[in-house]
């Protein structure tokens, strides 16, 4: 989960936001445990008179994702073909006592695994891989469990382009 404060609104950017939306210049991670920093594409086409139009004009979204609950839900999203962005990456930030080091580290999120066996809580029995092939679970599954079950493929996320 992030949290923000008042006196990291970036107040100025406030004129260019939507409806309940609000710049921040500063947020709080507040439990150390994993994060992930998802890349969309977006193609906005201009309004004319021209229904065929193809003038537009494309960018990117970049966006921090607190909870795993959340971002699966924006695969999900992604996954559907009316949706009108693309997904480019996703980027897990694990903290040292997850990855094994003294420090955060971002890796490529390369998949998401179902532990098979391992009971109904599904969230509760994940693992997230890294394009390096590290693979880091989502709850207190031992580590020998994780390495020596059947696994379920969940979520195959893109390759990183060349």
């Amino acid at each position: 989960m992030f949290i923000t404060n008042e006196a990291h609104r970036a107040a100025l950017l406030g004129i260019f936001a939507g409806k309940g939306d609000s710049y921040w210049r500063v947020v709080e991670k507040v439990l150390l445990k994993p994060w992930y920093l998802v890349t969309l594409k977006q193609i906005e086409t201009e309004r004319s008179a021209t229904v065929d139009s193809n003038d537009g004009f494309e960018f990117t979204r970049s966006i921090l994702i607190s909870e795993l609950c959340d971002l699966m839900a924006l695969l999900d999203l992604a996954n559907d073909a009316t949706y009108s962005q693309t997904l480019e990456s996703v980027m897990v930030v694990t903290p040292g006592h997850v990855n094994g080091t003294a420090d955060w580290q971002m890796d490529r999120l390369a998949a998401i695994w179902r532990v098979a066996n391992q009971g109904d809580d599904v969230a509760q029995n994940l693992l997230l891989e890294t394009a390096e092939g590290r693979r880091y679970p989502t709850s207190s599954i031992d580590d020998t469990v994780a390495k020596h079950c059947d696994l379920d493929l969940v979520y195959s996320l893109p390759a990183p382009r060349l």
